[in-house]
């Protein structure tokens, strides 16, 4: 066979995110033929249709100036999935516990992806976009290579809001792409809030018609989210809802005559609301009412029940609730108010039908502000930062339950420069605790609040930072190089806009991506 030697340097040959667990990488490259055949299961629907969209995309462009080899033209691309019965009338479901391992090799004339579960091979096709690379006349080449891979944790999340501003569902579809391409597996959806509640209910509908900033165009149907649902489906990515009670609902409480607590000044109501009245028992009926429909519409395991900075003042401020605190021996106590809460919460939740029913979430205070332990199936999702949260992860491991970090990784922080280096350097097992402790963390989670972001500047804000915490939680644990990772993320952010997305630069000046015309 004739060599071919082009005077060429590859950009993103070695600019894999998030890094693989095992890699091995040969000097020759091979032409892929633009007929290249693609052999996948009849049954795997989902497959064929990622095939698609990867050869639709922009691969990263070469730069100049080394010798590479073009050894040889690849005419198959073939994916084995032991299991995968995918189509209109069956489909597979990303959960808990999917596996994601896969297998890719690239040699003599074929592009090998094998993989026990269609998520497995969702992953390999991430990978090999990522290792495509575009001549300068158009050819598609990709290097010899040889990779096995699997995440290190299985819950990799990315969390957005989009109740203090409004994300259209275009905004939210290419989040969820990019998602994909550095191999998130959770898009943790805090959908609505104190600001606005976007969601549009069937069993209430006032609930949006007084609660969202704007009817029609700034709500959620119940289309819409089957869209993103869908959307997110077919790349791998679970959607968890989450409904944060008891706090965070004032929203809410705009449609729900009596379900937002009044606040009292000496004695005197002022006119402002504060949580929800945890001692009114029709509170608990619209809340099972509520989550019955959202569990029939979210079909993931997990549903996150928030719980997080409840305001005490209004309850200590309003006389009736303060009375029936002390006739049911909580006292002045109202972290034990906020407990009783939480238990009925859970209680809603576990009697829903077993075919609908949900494994909580919930964000640490539910632990922290009660001696009373809660159920040990409930996930906690620790968020407060250093030096909190060490301490935390430490204390809610070792008390046995389920855990997610999100403390080091919060995106909406940012700071004049860069900064990505902060979360890439945090790793959900720096703190002290045993094996067994470690065992418990179940991964970790990018958030962007959105005090400061909306459609105009979300995409820019968010990547390519993401992908060094897309990478923490997928790799193994000893791959840290800055340099490196500032390399890559460069790489990776020219890719972002060559397909059109305005992903933001984050290494400084000097730096541009080469985009062809």
């Amino acid at each position: 066979r004739k060599l071919l030697i082009l005077a060429l340097l590859i950009s993103g040959y070695d600019s894999l995110i998030p890094q693989p667990q095992n890699h091995q990488k040969g000097n020759a490259f091979y032409h892929i033929n633009p007929a290249i055949r693609r052999i996948v299961p009849s049954n795997c629907q989902i497959i064929s249709e990622a095939i698609d969209r990867m050869f639709n995309r922009s691969f990263q462009f070469m730069k100049n100036s080394s010798k590479i080899l073009i050894k040889g033209k690849l005419n198959f691309l073939k994916v084995h999935v032991k299991y995968c019965k995918d189509s209109s009338s069956k489909k597979e479901w990303p959960n808990e516990s999917m596996n994601e391992f896969y297998h890719l090799f690239i040699n003599s004339t074929t592009v090998y992806i094998e993989s026990d579960e269609v998520w497995g091979a969702l992953a390999a096709l991430s990978t090999l976009q990522q290792l495509i690379i575009s001549t300068p006349n158009r050819k598609l080449i990709v290097p010899t290579t040889w990779i096995k891979d699997f995440p290190r944790f299985p819950y990799r999340g990315y969390l957005i809001d989009t109740s203090r501003h409004f994300l259209a569902i275009p905004i939210i579809l290419d989040h969820l792409d990019i998602m994909a391409m550095n191999k998130y597996n959770v898009l943790h959806w805090h959908i609505v809030d104190d600001q606005s509640f976007p969601y549009v209910s069937v069993t209430f509908p006032g609930l949006s018609k007084k609660g969202a900033f704007k009817q029609v165009t700034h709500v959620y149907s119940q289309s819409d989210v089957k869209k993103i649902i869908e959307y997110a489906r077919v790349r791998g990515i679970r959607v968890v809802p989450e409904f944060d009670t008891p706090g965070h609902t004032l929203s809410w409480g705009k449609s729900q005559p009596n379900l937002s607590t009044r606040c009292y000044t000496n004695g005197t109501k002022n006119g402002k609301f504060g949580p929800i009245d945890v001692t009114n028992d029709d509170n608990y009926i619209f809340l099972s009412k509520l989550f019955m429909e959202v569990a029939k519409v979210f079909p993931d395991k997990y549903f996150h029940i928030g719980g997080d900075e409840v305001d005490f003042s209004c309850w200590q401020s309003n006389p009736k609730i303060v009375a029936w605190a002390k006739s049911h021996g909580y006292g002045d106590n109202f972290a034990e108010l906020q407990h009783y809460h939480t238990k009925r919460v859970l209680g809603i939740i576990n009697s829903l039908p077993q075919q609908i029913r949900k494994q909580t979430i919930a964000w640490q205070e539910v632990f922290d502000s009660t001696s009373k332990k809660i159920s040990k199936d409930v996930i906690l999702n620790v968020w407060k930062p250093l030096p909190i949260w060490p301490l935390e992860m430490a204390s809610v491991t070792s008390a046995g339950y389920p855990t997610i970090l999100s403390a080091c990784y919060y995106l909406n922080y940012i700071a004049y420069g860069s900064d990505w280096h902060l979360h890439y350097q945090c790793d959900p097992y720096d703190f002290e605790g045993t094996e067994e402790q470690k065992k418990l963390i179940i991964g970790g989670e990018a958030t962007m609040w959105a005090e400061f972001v909306d459609g105009s500047n979300f995409i820019p804000r968010v990547w390519p930072r993401s992908s060094v915490v897309a990478e923490r939680l997928w790799s193994a644990q000893h791959v840290t190089n800055i340099t490196d990772m500032a390399s890559r993320l460069s790489d990776f952010r020219c890719f972002l806009v060559q397909n059109g997305y305005n992903a933001e630069p984050v290494n400084g000046a000097g730096t541009f991506c080469n985009v062809p015309p």
